[in-house]
């Protein structure tokens, strides 16, 4: 699979920024790091609900929209009053608190809550 699969356009424009690019080589036997992930999401719409979701095995990511009821590891509910935390209307930053090992992957997604 490339890219995200989402038939029925749930999702939300999202961006990942990680806490450290220096990421250790594993393969010369460097034990590796936690990151930490900021999300950006775009294109909300105010006085509504979202959720982002993250799927830290990309066999569990759903091919059907469905991704709110898949196998996620960790989920962020928020309302977006209209007001950007950036000053970017439709805009809302989240700092995820839960580590992403660095020889592995995380994958968000953001869609409004149902």
């Amino acid at each position: 699979m490339i890219g995200r699969v989402d038939p029925s356009n749930v999702l939300l424009p999202v961006h990942i920024a990680v806490d450290n690019w220096k990421e250790p080589d594993v393969d010369e036997g460097q034990k590796p790091i936690l990151l930490y992930a900021t999300v950006t999401v775009e294109s909300l719409s105010a006085n509504r609900k979202y959720t982002i979701v993250r799927y830290d095995d990309i066999a569990n990511i759903p091919t059907d929209s469905s991704f709110l009821s898949g196998k996620y590891d960790y989920k962020h509910e928020f309302t977006y009053n209209g007001n950007s935390n950036i000053g970017d209307k439709g805009v809302y930053i989240w700092k995820d608190p839960n580590g992403i090992v660095s020889d592995t992957s995380a994958n968000y997604f953001c869609m409004e809550s149902k």
